[in-house]
């Protein structure tokens, strides 16, 4: 989960925290990283009691009323581009 933790450095960057980031983030890099990591997707499929391990992320925390979206911690669509470039 590399590119999680990274990804979410850079978009501190922005100024935005750092806990929320990492929730908004993980679903995403979970669905980017399911297939080089079978087994650890397994077990979280399995704890979650979910048919994906992404979407059961994305589920638990939208129960948990978690902020979903970049835009909801502050990101800015400006600094979208920027944060791509850099990310790349």
């Amino acid at each position: 989960m590399a590119l999680h933790h990274k990804l979410c450095h850079i978009l501190g960057g922005f100024g935005l925290p750092h806990a929320e980031t990492h929730s908004i983030v993980l679903p995403h890099a979970v669905r980017y990283n399911q297939q080089a990591a079978a087994e650890a997707m397994a077990r979280i499929t399995k704890s979650l009691g979910a048919d994906d391990p992404a979407h059961g992320i994305y589920d638990l925390e939208k129960k948990l009323a978690l902020p979903m979206r970049l835009a909801d911690i502050g990101m800015k669509e400006s600094d979208l581009e920027r944060a791509a470039r850099i990310a790349v």
